[in-house]
């Protein structure tokens, strides 16, 4: 699997084109796609500068966002791509791409995977402390990301109830879009504009709302 030209364009509609099909690939399809990100953004790949060299022409947004879609990928996987990223987000210059990504692999909805491939709560908690801690002003996907990962939710525990009204608070304190606030506590299923936001098919580059 590849392009036949190495340039970010290229590679950029090659990994939305596999972002687009994600949920119907299998737990083998998706777990290679995973190391196609792994060996450039793992602490190894990250050390390596022909690594890092080679990035800069595979369009590394669309791949981070690429992962985002990959549900079917075991906690383990999960959690550690979402670790990946965090240490990422601690540089300013980082894009809000990576909280996008987070907020699709933690959510409570999954778009095309089962419930049970959600992220375990026990792991979800240090992640949903970490985006609180963000300026949802200055990081709008962070808290878009909150959203996604506290939202109303079957079989939820006090925890995450107790967290999700600190998301809802801070939602109102940085001014969010109130959709937000609205997604965050409805049970109902999502409506085709949101759909295309989740799926990144609505945004431009640099995701703003």
């Amino acid at each position: 699997a590849g392009t036949q030209f190495d340039t970010a364009p290229v590679w950029g509609q090659y990994w939305t084109l596999y972002r687009r099909i994600a949920g119907g690939l299998t737990l083998e399809q998706q777990t290679f796609l995973f190391k196609q990100f792994s060996q450039y953004y793992s602490p190894t790949g990250q050390r390596s500068r022909d690594k890092m060299k080679d990035l800069t022409t595979k369009s590394s947004d669309d791949l981070i966002r690429l992962v985002g879609a990959l549900e079917g990928l075991s906690n383990d996987d999960k959690v550690t791509t979402i670790d990946w990223l965090l240490k990422r987000l601690q540089k300013t210059s980082e894009p809000d791409t990576a909280w996008w990504t987070i907020g699709r692999i933690a959510s409570r909805h999954l778009l095309c995977g089962k419930q049970e491939q959600r992220i375990a709560e026990d792991s979800l908690f240090p992640i949903l402390e970490a985006v609180l801690k963000e300026d949802w002003k200055k990081r709008k996907q962070a808290g878009l990301a909150a959203v996604l990962m506290s939202q109303v939710s079957v079989g939820e525990s006090d925890k995450l109830v107790a967290l999700r009204k600190k998301v809802a608070n801070k939602l109102k304190k940085d001014k969010c879009p109130a959709q937000w606030l609205e997604r965050l506590e409805s049970q109902i299923e999502i409506n085709s504009d949101e759909l295309n936001a989740l799926v990144g098919e609505s945004l431009p580059i640099g995701l703003r709302l």
